[in-house]
């Protein structure tokens, strides 16, 4: 049933909102004392309501605690994400999904040494057996995606409310996203490593053509079957005037460098989804910065800019997803440097 209705969100033509975006919206309808509007926008849909009325736990019973309930949810949350208009999204819909469930994190066996071919071999002859070495990656624990975004109640009263709601949820999103992945920060307790992390770049050639040679090289050197080229949006604009009816898939991601070229095996990418908390308030006092600070620290110094929600009749919606990335084998390289 889930992977059905999985396989349907992401059919051709399909032009149903995605489920996580519409739950987000009920929510906020919610807050804004739109309740009946909420209440249809859920009814309409199991996907939306699972999203929207997370699994509440009690002593005696667990309450919408389905198997076939959370692969609904993690349908639509890996749907979201795979379809932000973003370079990082058009990367998770190509990766290897995996559903960690229970586990905190699994690991992937993979040959380190070269593949023994296969042999004839006559009748009653023994069937050799390689003794290859072995090595892994690990995938997982999950760790905490989160985001705030406010808006004033007001937006609910637009006819064009939902669209613009949707729109700000989306760039936010996905901007965020391909910071995180196209990072080259170390990963620690509360965030994974970028895909940069440890990868030593290649220097340029001084010419489109050259370097994408390059990476394309050391992906399928590295055992990679196919390559993505992600750049800058300058340079990724350059990649395709130059090669127009190039063969691989050409991405821009403003969190790249300029000056960066990556490539990469989008199938040796895994990546796992789990829960979801969508949480509105409009009584939070929010500063309103990228990096957020205590309201009041200390030494008694106020954050600025601060908002009060109560007082300006606005909503915030707190949107937490965890999340698990990681390279597999090494299919992965960067040139550095510009062009002419």
């Amino acid at each position: 049933m889930a992977r059905e209705l999985f396989q349907a969100l992401r059919a051709p033509g399909a032009e149903k909102p995605n489920p996580l975006a519409r739950a987000a919206w009920a929510k906020f309808l919610r807050a804004a004392g739109r309740r009946d509007e909420a209440e249809r926008i859920e009814a309409a849909d199991p996907i939306v309501q699972r999203l929207a009325n997370p699994i509440v736990t009690r002593a005696d019973q667990t309450i919408g605690a389905t198997a076939n309930h959370a692969a609904l949810a993690q349908a639509g949350v890996a749907d979201y994400f795979s379809n932000l208009p973003s370079a990082g999204a058009r990367l998770i819909a190509q990766a290897t999904s995996i559903p960690l469930e229970s586990r905190s994190s699994i690991s992937f066996p993979r040959s380190s040494s070269t593949p023994v071919a296969a042999e004839w071999v006559a009748e009653g002859e023994p069937i050799p057996v390689g003794g290859g070495t072995l090595s892994h990656d690990t995938l997982g624990p999950q760790k905490k995606f989160a985001s705030i975004v406010a808006f004033s109640a007001e937006l609910a009263k637009r006819s064009g409310g939902q669209a613009i709601f949707e729109t700000i949820l989306k760039e936010k999103a996905a901007a965020a996203l391909d910071a995180a992945l196209f990072s080259d920060t170390a990963g620690s307790a509360s965030a994974h490593a970028g895909l940069r992390y440890g990868l030593t770049p290649l220097s340029t050639s001084g010419y489109p053509d050259g370097d994408v040679e390059k990476v394309a090289a050391a992906v399928a050197d590295a055992g990679g079957s196919t390559v993505v080229i992600v750049a800058a949006p300058s340079q990724a604009m350059a990649i395709r005037v130059r090669f127009p009816l190039q063969p691989f898939e050409v991405l821009a991601s403003t969190a790249l460098p300029a000056g960066t070229l990556l490539g990469l095996d989008p199938a040796a990418l895994a990546v796992s989804f789990g829960s979801v908390d969508i949480y509105p308030t409009t009584e939070a006092l929010l500063h309103m910065s990228d990096d957020p600070l205590e309201i009041v620290d200390a030494a008694g110094t106020i954050s600025d800019p601060a908002r009060s929600l109560w007082q300006t009749n606005s909503v915030a919606l707190r949107l937490i997803v965890d999340v698990a990335f990681a390279m597999r084998g090494g299919r992965i390289a960067a040139v550095a440097g510009t062009w002419p």
